[in-house]
């Protein structure tokens, strides 16, 4: 079997066909299916916050560009959490994303067009946008970084100083089948419509902020090139009227001509001879790799792309930000020979958009990392052995039967012992000052420390939160319930990713995390043979359990009086209570208390219904046992109940804490063999296909494992910000402030 293949999540405001950041979104999008990636997109169009850039003013862009960088992060790390195998490419705006691609920078735009601190403070969004992506940048919101050319990489450490992230240059692309050399018919027929003879030279112009890409220059440096017409495509109608007369004051009025807004400006590349953009500012400018791509020589200042593309004489002319040296350009470009417009194309070839998403995969490559075995702790404050620690150690054995390395910290010495077998490490822990010690001198080697409840997930800020390198943690949420004020604030500054074990508790919890479900292995043969009329109740006698409910909805159901009895097997503090309980309803001779027992498994295979009345489970793993089992199931319509039941008989859910709706279920079920049947059947089928345990391990492990990745790029800026500062602090004997801040680096 081959790698799986990679999966992108480019997240962008709006993808679609067209130029600007969606275009490129578009077009990666493309090329990635082509090479065989999975490919999702989140876009404001996902999250209901559509994005119509032709009804877009000026309050609406900064609406939206505030709702992105906002609501829309929120949403894209939800949309990411429940991906967590997917490598995400973020284009604009979001906080979020394992690689950031960088459009263009505001700051050395606006310095480019002049007056820059008045033109930052008279605009908001300007302040707001240099804010987020100082965060963005000089933090850790992404684990690399795409500049668009080698200039903008240059830029980004200039104006943020060090770049927490990777930068890494990837030119953005060129449609090349669609941008080609005209044909001789082709270019005969532009020129036609441009009104051109065979001996007159075109230089065109495209973009739609003339003073910032400099048509200003372009028009006093035509008065030097007499012979060459001018083209310009672009602008508002208001831009032209202010060129118009430029041009009249140049002289030049009657060799240039404005062609406004074009859907298509490729008739005009086909008439052209040279491509002029002596711009102040570019992040890439794709119209000059188009520009080339159609065999174009282009003159223009060492800004963008151009550096990058451009070798002065060969395929065009770099050219300073004057009239005198746009001219020089023009005039040294001339009537381009065939030379010149083939190594133009030949230049374009190299960033076919083919070429540039290979780049792009090969990147995110080098982030899923490979697929060796984890090193895994799972850690619990406890010395029980009750539904969260067989949890651990089933997961334990099927992550060790996988290939992992496995250790576990506590449970019950003795019970955890035997569960785990001889291949896992393990370690008692019955405080949370035990469990943090157990982290703090755990082996180099270990991956990922998954913490279980809130005491082991205390214990690993205790142990990691003044770490700068360490592994991976992932806490994995167990109840259907959110963590007390403030415990999550907490907990957030070390843990690293969160495993839900159902939907119930991603609701409850409020948590962002990975939807996991509890799996268990199947068991050998097919469930059945014959059931006796037993309704059996598996859970530990805790009040949070509800087993008062059981008794009562069972004297309630007038099975006793059928011949059906009630088993209650495990022990806890209610239990004494819980006996009286029964003397009280008159059901005592018909219900047994069989305190704990080893053999839960066993009774399931005999028991005729089992009835699980805690409103409170996480997932409810006696409910899950008994549907492997092939025992039908009666349980509170709660939390992960409802993942579990929901939707297959509407008597296998009661309304929580109603004894009489759960003694109604009992009676209809007891008085329907075939109904019970068919219920064990559905919800023994459901078990095998939504929660058996290799698909857990499945899920886990790429949780784990996208945690692991971003726990790496942090422990690597670590310790390359650890020896920054060493390298930055004086010798030994320098003064008392470089000493202590040596001493507490």
């Amino acid at each position: 079997m081959g790698p799986k293949p990679l999966h992108i999540v480019q997240i962008a405001p709006r993808i679609a066909p067209g130029a600007g950041v969606g275009g490129v979104a578009y077009q990666l999008e493309r090329e990635f299916v082509r090479a065989g990636a999975v490919v999702e997109r989140f876009t404001g169009t996902e999250t209901g916050h559509g994005v119509d850039p032709a009804r877009r003013n000026r309050l609406q862009h900064l609406y939206d560009v505030l709702w992105f960088s906002t609501v829309g992060t929120v949403r894209a790390k939800r949309f990411l959490a429940s991906r967590p195998e997917a490598i995400s490419i973020c284009h604009n705006d979001a906080m979020v994303g394992d690689v950031y691609v960088n459009h263009g920078l505001l700051q050395t735009a606006m310095r480019a067009r002049g007056s820059y601190f008045w033109r930052m403070l008279r605009n908001p969004l300007h302040i707001y946008t240099s804010v987020r992506d100082s965060i963005r940048y000089r933090g850790r919101t992404h684990r690399a970084v795409v500049a668009l050319t080698s200039n903008e990489a240059a830029g980004l450490r200039q104006v943020y100083g060090r770049v927490a992230a990777p930068v890494t240059v990837i030119a953005n692309g060129v449609d090349l089948e669609r941008f080609r050399p005209p044909t001789p018919e082709q270019r005969e027929a532009a020129r036609e419509a441009e009104g051109v003879t065979a001996d007159q030279s075109v230089a065109l112009f495209i973009g739609h902020e003339f003073e910032r890409k400099g048509l200003p220059v372009v028009l006093d440096a035509l008065r030097q090139v007499p012979g060459v017409r001018l083209v310009v495509v672009g602008g508002t109608a208001a831009m032209i009227s202010d060129a118009r007369r430029r041009a009249a004051r140049a002289g030049v009025a009657d060799r240039v001509r404005f062609a406004g807004q074009l859907d298509d400006p490729l008739s005009t590349l086909h008439a052209a001879d040279c491509f002029v953009l002596p711009s102040a500012y570019e992040a890439n400018a794709l119209v000059v790799l188009e520009a080339l791509a159609c065999g174009v020589p282009v003159v223009a200042t060492p800004v963008g792309a151009a550096p990058d593309l451009l070798t002065d004489g060969v395929n065009g002319a770099i050219v300073r930000r004057n009239p005198d040296s746009v001219a020089a350009g023009i005039s040294r470009v001339g009537m381009p020979d065939a030379t010149m417009r083939t190594a133009a194309r030949a230049v374009a070839e190299k960033h076919s958009w083919s070429n540039v998403a290979q780049s792009y995969l090969t990147l995110a490559e080098s982030l899923r990392g490979d697929e060796r075995p984890l090193s895994i702790v799972h850690a619990i404050r406890s010395d029980g052995f009750s539904g969260v620690e067989r949890f651990i150690a089933r997961l334990a054995v099927a992550q060790l039967t996988a290939g992992a390395r496995v250790r576990v910290i506590g449970g019950d010495p003795d019970r955890m012992r035997a569960a785990l077998g001889s291949g896992i490490a393990y370690a008692p822990a019955r405080t949370t000052l035990d469990v943090m010690r157990a982290l703090r001198v755990l082996p180099a080697d270990v991956d990922v420390v998954n913490t279980h409840m809130t005491a082991a997930d205390t214990a690993a800020v205790a142990a990691f939160g003044w770490r700068r390198a360490r592994p991976a943690v992932v806490s994995t949420r167990h109840f259907a319930r959110p963590r007390r004020r403030g415990m999550d604030r907490l907990i957030g500054t070390t843990v690293d990713a969160e495993v839900l074990i159902s939907n119930a508790v991603a609701a409850a919890s409020g948590s962002a995390g990975t939807v996991v479900h509890t799996g268990i292995a199947d068991l050998p043969g097919t469930p059945g043979g014959e059931r006796s009329r037993i309704v059996l109740v598996a859970q530990r006698l805790q009040p949070e359990k509800a087993t008062d409910v059981a008794i009562r909805a069972f004297a309630s159901s007038g099975l006793a009086d059928a011949g059906w009895s009630m088993q209650i097997a495990g022990d806890g503090p209610e239990h004494s209570g819980l006996e009286a309980f029964t003397q009280q309803l008159g059901v005592a001779h018909a219900i047994d208390f069989l305190g704990h027992r080893a053999d839960v498994t066993e009774l399931m295979t005999t028991a005729g219904l089992l009835l699980a009345p805690c409103p409170l489970e996480g997932l409810g793993l006696s409910v899950l046992e008994a549907m492997r089992c092939g025992l039908p199931v009666v349980a509170a319509n709660a939390a992960g109940h409802i993942d579990l039941l929901g939707g297959l008989d509407e008597r296998a859910l009661f309304r929580p804490g109603d004894a009489e709706d759960a003694a109604r279920c009992l009676r209809a079920l007891a008085d329907d063999p075939a109904g019970r049947e068919q219920l064990a059947i559905d919800a023994r089928q459901r078990q095998l296909t939504s929660f058996s345990i290799d698909a857990q391990v499945t899920g886990t492990d790429a949780v784990y494992r996208n945690a692991t990745r971003r726990r790496l790029t942090s422990n690597l800026h670590s310790i390359a910000l650890t020896t920054d500062e060493r390298s930055s602090l004086p010798q030994q004997g320098s003064s008392p402030d470089a000493r202590r801040r040596r001493s507490t680096g």
